[in-house]
């Protein structure tokens, strides 16, 4: 079953962030949920670690969510775009997501020779870093 609930997480692009106890039933899932998905979430066993549950953007045009920070206030997310499970790699591209909300407030897409990211830090100063698998890439 865990691993069941890892695959769901991963293909309905569920984002979960743990600020302050509270069980996962009781809180709403923000942002826009993925056209192929029914229901909520699953529930596990740290439940009450969880506070807030954004659905990842991107998801219903074929992004697979990466890496995830936080920087200024606000979640950023990596992805690559792929519509088959067999291929991991295609366009990447960062998006920017409210955190009260779980509103998409933007996105911008990375240069063609990225296909897959993976990792997403902020270093400070405005700075993103993403990681690809042979590259990485400063955004300010």
């Amino acid at each position: 079953m865990h691993c069941h609930f890892m695959r769901s997480i991963v293909v309905t692009g569920v984002v979960l962030f743990a600020f302050l106890p509270m069980t996962a039933s009781a809180i709403e899932v923000l942002g826009k949920k993925p056209s192929h998905v029914l229901g909520a979430p699953s529930s596990m066993p740290n439940d009450q670690a969880i506070t807030k549950m954004i659905w990842a953007p991107g998801i219903d045009d074929g992004y697979v969510p990466q890496g995830v920070t936080w920087a200024d206030g606000a979640i950023y997310l990596s992805g690559y775009r792929s519509t088959d499970p067999k291929v991991d790699k295609g366009p990447c591209r960062i998006y920017k997501v409210d955190v009260e909300s779980g509103r998409t407030l933007g996105h911008f897409d990375l240069p063609e020779d990225c296909g897959h990211a993976g990792g997403l830090a902020h270093i400070g100063n405005g700075i993103l870093v993403v990681s690809d698998t042979r590259r990485l890439y400063s955004i300010r």
